[in-house]
């Protein structure tokens, strides 16, 4: 795994936006829209990486259900200009991030490499994350290997 620290970066994102609260299957559909529609998005500025957003300003946690929180696919963009009918648009403040690049499956859980994150990486660094950030971003890269591999991206906001 690579680490990296990335200065001040903004993102703007076209894509399909869901709630998790009826339960995570909401992902991959949303996955499966945008991978039908992308095209659609203009003004696109990586052709490269699709991007995912666990959006916590509005998490909600339940004693019978799955957590609640907003989630994108999406497309990272240079303006909202042009916004396909149906899809959302999220725009992300300038922050400072750390990177962990990695080579992996894009539709296998993240839970292990935020555990490492969160539990491991962080209490060794002299970083913290950002608590005024209520979101992790991942990038995940198109290009896929001959074992089904390809780039993964967690940015997380750092102060």
């Amino acid at each position: 795994m690579d680490i990296r620290t990335e200065k001040a970066k903004q993102f703007k994102l076209v894509g399909i936006k869901e709630n998790t609260k009826s339960g995570f299957q909401v992902i991959p559909m949303c996955w499966d829209i945008l991978h039908k529609r992308k095209e659609e998005i203009k003004n696109r500025t990586d052709f490269d990486f699709l991007v995912a957003v666990n959006d916590y300003s509005a998490f909600e946690k339940t004693n019978d259900g799955p957590p609640s929180f907003d989630y994108y696919a999406a497309a990272e963009v240079s303006s909202f200009d042009t916004v396909p009918e149906n899809m959302a648009v999220k725009e992300l403040p300038p922050f400072d991030y750390v990177v962990f690049s990695y080579k992996g499956k894009s539709q296998d859980s993240m839970e292990p490499i935020m555990n490492y994150i969160y539990s491991e990486w962080f209490p060794a660094s002299s970083y913290t994350p950002n608590e005024n950030a209520k979101f992790d971003l991942i990038r995940y890269g198109e290009a896929v290997d001959e074992d089904g591999n390809s780039i993964i991206e967690c940015f997380i906001p750092i102060k």
